[in-house]
């Protein structure tokens, strides 16, 4: 008897748990349509290369230190170090309205600067889930500075 009072909770845990997983698959689908969907994600190499084909108005960012991208940036990014002093004014002069594609080396510190971009009120953030090193690991080209 005590199982039957407990049975409507049971059903609406189950329910829960199946929505859930639901999302997450849905969270998990690479398709580009579902991370455009979104307005602040982590993104894969393949994804964050969808996304630069098909928003050529996206603001490409390398928040790495100037030595780091002496080594070699994603063609037509911008240079904007995160550990700088004036990062913050910096991100003011980007269009707020425009899609931010950002990296670094290994996804962290452009983690950060999404999340700084997020609480600035900008629309749509992509960062780099691996940063310039998954990039160069999946044979992406980079361009240095000689």
């Amino acid at each position: 008897m005590k199982l039957m009072r407990y049975l409507p909770l049971m059903g609406l845990m189950f329910l829960t748990a199946c929505a859930g997983e639901a999302q997450e698959e849905k969270a998990m689908d690479g398709t580009a349509q579902n991370v455009l969907e979104s307005v602040y994600a982590d993104v894969s190499v393949e994804q964050f290369k969808e996304l630069m084909a098909s928003m050529p108005e996206a603001q490409l960012l390398d928040v790495r230190t100037p030595g780091e991208c002496a080594e070699g940036m994603i063609a037509g990014a911008q240079a904007m170090d995160i550990q700088g002093p004036d990062f913050s004014k910096s991100l003011e002069l980007l269009n707020k309205e425009l899609p931010v594609l950002v990296y670094c080396k290994s996804g962290g510190r452009s983690g950060r600067a999404m999340d700084m971009m997020e609480d600035m009120g900008f629309t749509k953030v992509f960062n780099l889930n691996g940063g310039i090193t998954a990039w160069r690991e999946a044979g992406e080209s980079v361009s240095t500075t000689d």
